[in-house]
């Protein structure tokens, strides 16, 4: 009787009879029959003379009880003492956009805009991004820090901490192993490759993503074995607030089919296609209503051009997981030959994975539902179909969770062996120590933007916008020759990228070089007519150099793609009556 039969029938006896249980569960009537008398005869058997059968039980269940709250309390203290060190960091990349110049955020009548807007049109920046719910995230927090950054990190390791203990009771409601669910989880929260979704400000889709659909997978697993319609409209709501976190979860229907498929449990038809359903509704108002989908011309690339970078992605990803060493941002879209070394390294993974697969799919189910888990979630990220990277770190949150069940089966298989026993324990809790100092250190990676982003331009140095970023930040330190050259680089790198000639021409106004600085805003707005940010630029110019009608137009054409300055607004009101 494998445990989740066992646990659905142990639940649902009071209310079901033995012939729709078997039903449910796919098994025949007398193999139920034998379970139960055979658990009548353990009950005996464990019953002290003279005690109660229902004292023997409550002692088991409060004994259970314990344990869980325990395990949930080390997991959350674990993430909390691992990312604390993350709570001092600055804004920083995204963060700037989505919070610091985002004006939406600000006021929660814009709550309508949040919904129906792309996540960059509170600063106006082109996003083909539409996750409102983690901008309600930051409406929150605004709310309650303004734009203190610590507040914001404070909020990620929170939402981290609540993701991996939803991992945890996942994972106990589908192995019924506590153990196994405690190394899981807390693998999951201190592993140094998620530091990106969580020490990142702009990086908390992930979290809210991941805590939505496990709670939408558990909220699924109440209502097939209670069938009452609480969970059903709870399993919907939750399903709903991960679509508008996060796009990649539109696979949980996928990870649902799987679970009955590596488990062999009967589905509730009506269940799983509300879940397809919603994934319909969602992507039909993202395509049609919303259109924030970014059109497939803005990827050139083909797709069979793409498919040997899938694989050294995957290369990369199982090094990361194991070894997770020299993280950063901006791993960028390069396009891979056949007979790169990780090409091939990601065709033999694949190669073992499906031998382990074929293996363990009548011999070990939680091995085959584990490595199908981490194969299925890479799919939306895998950039089949074409997105912005070839991979990048944060991907792997959810697509970890997969590997990190199978680490914890693992453990609790190694420990069935007398002789490793004890060091199989002593290996994990090294391990943990270990992810959990290196997250610590990466944590410090993310605190200032300067360090940040000389960091990245090490480790992705063919990215324009790194260089970009660092340029804007030696200028504010007024160190004007490396600002220049960095800006000159990112153009020079990508030279038709607007946001490159725009913060040039920033850097050489503030030096006092203004005809340079002209220049390149003007060639800003010529290469992106609708880019707001370089109309705002050029209308603070104008206005500095007392062209007030060119100000004033410039400072329209910004507002009318979305950018809203007030400080130019107010110094031009007065022109604007004249």
């Amino acid at each position: 009787m494998k445990p989740h039969h066992a646990k659905y029938i142990l639940e649902n006896m009071g209310q079901k009879s033995i012939e729709i249980i078997a039903k449910d569960l796919g098994i025949k009537e007398r193999k139920i029959k034998r379970f139960l008398e055979s658990q009548q005869k353990d009950e005996k058997q464990r019953t002290p003379a003279g005690s109660g059968v229902g004292q023997s039980g409550s002692v088991q269940i409060s004994c259970k009880k314990r344990n869980i709250i325990l395990s949930a309390i080390l997991i959350a203290a674990l993430g909390f003492f691992t990312y604390a060190n993350s709570i001092s960091g600055q804004f920083l990349w995204d963060d700037n956009l989505l919070v610091k110049d985002n004006l939406y955020i600000r006021d929660w009548t814009h709550l309508p805009q949040i919904f129906t807007q792309s996540i960059g049109a509170g600063s106006g920046i082109k996003y083909y991004f539409y996750r409102p719910v983690q901008m309600l995230t930051y409406m929150m927090d605004y709310s309650l820090w303004k734009l203190d950054a610590r507040g914001y990190h404070l909020t990620g390791i929170l939402l981290h901490i609540f993701a991996a203990l939803s991992v945890y009771f996942l994972s106990n409601t589908i192995f019924n192993d506590n153990l196994l669910s405690l190394f899981a989880a807390a693998f999951f929260v201190v592993h140094p490759v998620h530091t990106e979704a969580v020490a990142y400000i702009a990086g908390r889709a992930d979290s809210l993503a991941l805590l939505f659909m496990m709670l939408c997978f558990s909220f699924y697993f109440k209502r097939l074995s209670s069938g009452r319609s609480g969970p059903y409209v709870l399993m919907l709501v939750s399903y709903a607030l991960a679509l508008l976190s996060k796009a990649n979860s539109l696979i949980l229907p996928g990870l649902v089919l799987l679970y009955h498929h590596s488990y062999k449990v009967r589905m509730r038809g009506k269940d799983f296609f509300s879940l397809v359903g919603l994934s319909l509704v969602y992507l039909f108002l993202r395509t049609t209503v919303l259109k924030e989908s970014a059109p497939l011309d803005s990827y050139p690339t083909a797709l069979w051009e793409r498919i040997p970078g899938v694989f050294a992605a995957l290369t990369n990803y199982i090094r990361l997981i194991f070894f997770p060493f020299d993280l950063h941002m901006g791993y960028g879209s390069p396009l891979f030959r056949w007979s790169d070394p990780k090409v091939i390294s990601g065709m033999g993974i694949v190669s073992l994975f499906l031998f382990f697969l074929i293996k363990a799919r009548n011999k070990s189910t939680p091995v085959f539902f584990s490595l199908s888990w981490f194969l299925a979630a890479l799919l939306p990220v895998s950039n089949l179909y074409p997105i912005n990277a070839y991979m990048a770190e944060h991907w792997l949150y959810l697509p970890s969770v997969g590997m990190f069940f199978l680490w914890g089966y693992g453990i609790i298989k190694l420990r069935q062996i007398k002789a490793a026993r004890m060091p199989t324990v002593f290996l994990a809790i090294g391990l943990l120590v270990f992810y959990s100092w290196l997250t610590v250190k990466n944590n410090a990676y993310w605190r200032t933007p300067l360090v940040f982003f000389e960091r990245l331009v090490k480790y992705a140095p063919n990215s324009a916008r790194a260089h970009v970023e660092l340029g804007l930040i030696y200028n504010s330190m007024g160190k004007e020759n490396e600002a220049e050259a960095m800006l000159k680089k990112a153009i020079a790198l990508k030279p038709d990228y607007a946001e490159a000639y725009n913060s040039l021409g920033a850097a050489y106004d503030q030096m006092g070089r203004t005809a340079e600085a002209l220049a390149m805003f003007e060639k800003a707005v010529h290469i992106d007519p609708d880019y707001p940010r370089a109309y705002n630029n050029l209308a603070i110019f104008h206005y500095y150099h007392q062209n007030y009608k060119l100000a004033i137009e410039y400072s329209d054409q910004a507002k009318r793609r979305g950018f809203v300055n007030p400080l130019i607004e107010g110094l031009l009101e007065p022109y604007r009556e004249k």
